[in-house]
C-alpha cells in the first residue's frame, strides 16, 4: 500500500519550465501564449504560465508547461534547442539552464530591480517554485504586490561537482 506522500508525487503532471530567448519585440503574450499551446497541444491559455519581458532590441519569455510537449524532450542541461513557431519567428531558442540573467516581469517604466540568486545546487528558475507546481514565487505573485518594479533571476553553474547528497533542508534541520 502506498503512503500518501507517495500517491501525490504519482500524480503530479510533468511541468516543464523553459526559457525563450530572440522573441520578437512586436510579439505580444497573447500571441507568444497561444503558439506555443498549439504547440504543446495544450487545451486552453489557462494550462500555461507565461511571462514575457523586454531585453534590449528583443524579449525574453519563460513558459511552463503543465506537461512536457515532446518537442522539448531534447531541451537538457547544457543544451539548447532551436524552433521555428510558426507566426512568431523563424528560431526561437528554448534553454532549461537559466544561466546568466532572466527577466522574469518588468514594469513599464520599474522604479527598483530585484534581482533574485539562488545557492549552491540551486537552479535560477526552479529553486523559487514547489516541485511539480506550474507557479513560480517571483513571476506569478510577486508583480501583484510589487507592480512597479523589475524581476530578474541569475543562474550560474552551482552543482556540487561530486556531492552524492541527496539530503533535502528539512533533513538537515532536525
Amino acid at each position: 500500500m502506498r503512503n500518501p506522500i507517495q500517491k501525490r508525487i504519482q500524480q503530479r503532471p510533468n511541468t516543464r519550465t523553459l526559457r525563450i530567448f530572440g522573441v520578437p519585440p512586436q510579439v505580444t503574450k497573447d500571441q507568444l501564449e497561444a503558439d506555443l499551446l498549439k504547440l504543446s497541444n495544450e487545451s486552453s491559455q489557462g494550462d500555461l504560465k507565461l511571462s514575457l519581458v523586454p531585453a534590449n532590441d528583443t524579449q525574453i519569455s519563460t513558459v511552463t508547461f503543465p506537461r512536457e510537449p515532446p518537442h522539448f524532450t531534447e531541451c537538457k542541461p547544457g543544451q539548447k534547442i532551436s524552433l521555428n513557431v510558426e507566426g512568431i519567428c523563424d528560431q526561437l531558442v528554448f534553454d532549461c539552464d537559466f544561466f546568466g540573467m532572466t527577466p522574469l516581469y518588468s514594469a513599464t517604466e520599474p522604479t527598483v530591480d530585484i534581482v533574485a540568486m539562488t545557492g549552491l545546487a540551486g537552479h535560477a528558475f526552479g529553486s523559487w517554485k514547489s516541485p511539480g507546481k506550474s507557479t513560480m514565487w517571483l513571476r506569478d505573485f510577486l508583480p501583484l504586490s510589487l507592480p512597479d518594479v523589475r524581476i530578474l533571476t541569475y543562474g550560474y553553474d552551482s552543482a556540487l561537482k561530486g556531492s552524492t547528497s541527496t539530503n533535502s533542508i528539512q533533513q538537515y534541520s532536525r
